[in-house]
């Protein structure tokens, strides 16, 4: 893991810049989107829009992360700049994008695209990963020592589970994310 070391020195105490993150809607509520000549419709999104509020969230706030994540991941970093740049017909293209090459698009009766995301956090980073969209270390590469680095925690993906055991519920994925003022945000 590289280090973020940019964290070491923002001020808890100073008023600095605080961007704002658009919420990406839940493919469930979006409606369709047009991508490259045809319709779209997405549902259960909420794991892979978790995912990358939270990494948004990181790149904002930190320069490090944001170089190191546009260079071993453009299409999530793209993604996450149009969230902040007021471009969220983009997002939601690049989106559909991303779920393409995790899912498989059904055609529904009308000429719409439909992808199924349903997935757990889990299999749904290990899907993304598999595909050489997000590089990761693993804990095996890690060298700790005497001198090492502190790291700060960006954010925590929470699931609410299906209480009821409703095989109709799925349950929720929310990102929250630890913000450059010292804030806990949930996107």
């Amino acid at each position: 893991m590289d280090p973020n070391i940019d964290w070491h020195y923002i001020s808890s105490d100073a008023k600095e810049d605080h961007y704002p993150i658009r919420l990406l809607k839940n493919g469930n509520l979006c409606g369709s989107v047009s991508y490259e000549g045809k319709k779209y419709m997405t549902t259960n999104t909420c794991a892979i829009d978790a995912f990358i509020q939270l990494l948004t969230s990181a790149n904002i706030d930190s320069p490090a992360y944001k170089n190191y994540m546009a260079l071993t991941s453009p299409s999530l970093t793209n993604i996450g700049e149009s969230l902040t740049r007021k471009h969220i017909l983009n997002a939601y293209k690049q989106r559909i994008n991303i779920l393409n090459k995790l899912f498989k698009a059904n055609i529904l009766p009308n000429n719409v695209y439909h992808i199924a995301a349903e997935s757990n956090i889990y299999v749904l980073i290990n899907k993304i990963i598999a595909i050489g969209m997000f590089e990761h270390t693993t804990e095996e590469s890690v060298v700790c020592s005497k001198e090492s680095f502190i790291y700060t925690l960006r954010g925590v993906i929470a699931y609410e589970g299906n209480e009821q055991n409703d095989p109709n519920i799925l349950g929720h994925y929310i990102a929250y994310c630890l913000r450059r003022n010292n804030v806990w945000e949930i996107l």
